[in-house]
């Protein structure tokens, strides 16, 4: 998939494929990033127009970040974030925006909370962050 990004970990994260050094954010979104040990997914985050809450003006919004609980605490989320925020900047996008529920992991990456939103399934709000690129 056009956009895709592996990592492998073996101790370092060891590879990018062609097509994201290649690709402009700007108009290939979705991109998903997945994180593997050996064959085994540990790992995943993505860049996305909209993640389904009521501040749609707000975007590139970084999404999905997941590591499986055996492997966290051993920086792969942080890795993850940085490599999505690497790649806002570099198609000339100033800030990237998430949104969570959890409170505490994202400031200690140097996401700064902005705002609230609403979630429009659980139409709960839902933490609005921004993080310049």
């Amino acid at each position: 998939m056009k956009g895709s990004v592996i990592f492998t970990i073996n101790g370092e994260m060891t590879g990018i494929t062609p097509a994201v050094r290649n690709a402009s954010t700007k108009n290939d979104l979705p991109q998903f990033y997945i994180m593997l040990i050996g064959r085994k997914i540990i790992g995943c985050a993505a860049l996305l127009t909209n993640d389904f809450i009521s501040r749609q003006d707000l975007y590139h919004r970084v999404g999905c970040l997941f590591v499986e609980e055996a492997e966290r605490s051993k920086g792969y989320g942080r890795r993850l974030l940085d490599h999505a925020l690497l790649q806002e900047g570099q198609a000339g996008f100033p800030k990237a925006y998430l949104t969570t529920d959890h409170d505490g992991y994202y400031e200690k990456y140097g996401w700064i909370r902005m705002d609230d939103g609403i979630d429009m399934f659980s139409v709960k709000p839902s933490r609005i962050y921004y993080h310049e690129t």
